[in-house]
């Protein structure tokens, strides 16, 4: 009987583990497809951006001056 009541218990966990899991994983996907990242709007050009921190400028992979939150300014 103690035998049936522990893997009774151990059948439940598993089952809240696997609830649990597949919610945390439906979370990470929809919040993945709000892209509010501003280093991806087209005004802040391509490639990296490094920021100028003498002359307070942002810049892009090919030199030119982006707004200041595309280096997250």
């Amino acid at each position: 009987m103690k035998r049936n009541k522990e893997t009774i218990v151990r059948y439940v966990q598993i089952a809240f583990f696997l609830f649990f899991f597949a919610g945390t994983v439906a979370i990470n996907v929809s919040c993945q497809s709000d892209d509010d990242n501003p280093a991806n709007d087209p005004e802040c050009g391509q490639g990296p951006k490094t920021w100028d921190s003498k002359a307070e400028l942002c810049r892009d992979a090919n030199n030119r001056v982006v707004p200041v939150k595309c280096c997250g300014r």
